[in-house]
């Protein structure tokens, strides 16, 4: 038993060994970027970084209507997951991707459209549009659910299609918006690695 019990202790100095030199590391190589800020003020964006959650949500408001965009961190491929994904697929992969969600909606009745998009190498996809007389519906998620995503986008209209790109591109959501949230997607998922290992080695006093 005392065997045991000292493998144990030499396992945790080593673990805790361990832990602190790959905190030392992540956090000399990690800069967050001064440019977050100088983009937010030039999108008259308000943002909602929570804490401990994958959750980002961007706001906005005009006297007509009220934007709100939800996106989550991603933890990006390694270098070998993306040889392998490439050896697999027909088009270059990338970690320059983010799914997104943007609620447009009309303060006078509440009335909007949520989109759900993603956005690849900067550029825009709107993968489905969904209309509610009422917004505040999405915040259950049982009831909206059961929402008509509207009709398939590839075969609809492509002039009314690309009427909702630039619908979007007048909120702000454009190329550069797009690159910004592919990157902080990761700087946030990056941030959150880092406050876990310090909340690990926490346990090991």
């Amino acid at each position: 038993m005392m065997r045991k019990f000292g493998k144990a202790l030499s396992g945790r100095k080593n673990l805790v060994k361990a832990l602190d030199s790959q905190i030392h590391h992540e956090f000399s190589q990690y800069k967050y970027d001064e440019d977050v800020e100088l983009f937010l003020n030039l999108y008259q964006l308000e943002m909602e970084d929570f804490a401990d959650t994958k959750k980002i949500v961007l706001k906005k408001s005009s006297k007509t209507h009220n934007l709100e965009i939800n996106f989550e961190s991603k933890s990006p491929f390694s270098q070998k997951d993306l040889k392998i994904l490439d050896s697999v697929s027909t088009e270059k992969i990338t970690n320059n991707f983010c799914d997104f969600n943007v609620f447009i909606t009309k303060i006078q009745n509440n009335s909007g459209l949520f989109f759900d998009c993603c956005s690849f190498k900067s550029e825009l996809h709107i993968k489905s549009i969904t209309f509610s007389n009422d917004m505040k519906k999405f915040e259950t998620q049982d009831e909206s659910n059961f929402f008509y995503n509207g009709p398939d986008l590839e075969k609809f209209s492509p002039k009314i299609v690309d009427f909702f790109y630039n619908y979007l591109f007048e909120f702000g959501v454009d190329q550069d918006f797009c690159s910004f949230i592919e990157t902080y997607c990761v700087d946030k998922d990056y941030r959150l690695y880092m406050a876990w290992l310090q909340k690990v080695r926490s346990l090991f006093p």
